[in-house]
């Protein structure tokens, strides 16, 4: 007996494999490490699938201000008259079909056109005064009225921003930015 009254019973083999099965099973602890790491997994998938999302909308951006450019860069003969598209205007629209994922309205209002390091060509001064702007810095008149090649070979500079979204579940770089530009020499 022990000192509270109690006897002790001796602990025989079977109850002693008994105890020691249910403190050493280690049937379930792979289900309990795995059900652990499922959300690490998943978040880290989520977030390599929306940078590979992000770096495409930044490809296609990037091919986009490789159109806008060229477009600017050979409209050097364009004038108020032309059926054509203007140089502002058709930046625009080749960028657009560049990146046909990108949204065309966010697209556009993030373009910005330069000739010779001069802009002539946002959404905040129109389509038409823009063309008129970019017009007459890549067509340049002489004292005669007659356009010269002054602009040849100056650079016809794009610049183009569009919004990335960063949340995988929460907001991570809010005002994310991706921005692109290009430029070429105007023919």
């Amino acid at each position: 007996m022990d000192c509270h009254g109690l006897t002790r019973r001796p602990l025989r083999a079977g109850r002693l494999r008994r105890i020691g099965f249910v403190v050493f099973d280690e049937s379930g602890s792979t289900a309990v490490e795995f059900a652990l790491l499922l959300p690490m997994l998943c978040l880290l998938m989520f977030a390599v699938i929306k940078f590979g999302i992000v770096f495409n909308n930044y490809v296609q951006l990037t091919n986009a201000a490789a159109a806008g450019s060229r477009y600017v860069a050979i409209s050097r003969g364009w004038n108020s008259t032309s059926t054509s598209l203007g140089p502002y205007s058709g930046a625009i629209d080749a960028a657009q079909k560049a990146a046909p994922n990108l949204g065309s309205t966010t697209l556009k209002n993030g373009a910005v056109v330069y000739v010779n390091g001069t802009q002539c060509g946002s959404i905040t001064t129109g389509n038409s005064a823009s063309d008129t702007a970019c017009a007459a810095l890549l067509a340049p008149l002489d004292s005669n009225g007659n356009a010269t090649t002054a602009a040849v070979g100056q650079p016809a500079k794009i610049s183009l921003t569009y919004p990335c979204d960063l949340a995988i579940f929460i907001s991570v770089f809010p005002n994310c930015t991706l921005n692109a530009s290009a430029s070429g020499a105007v023919q």
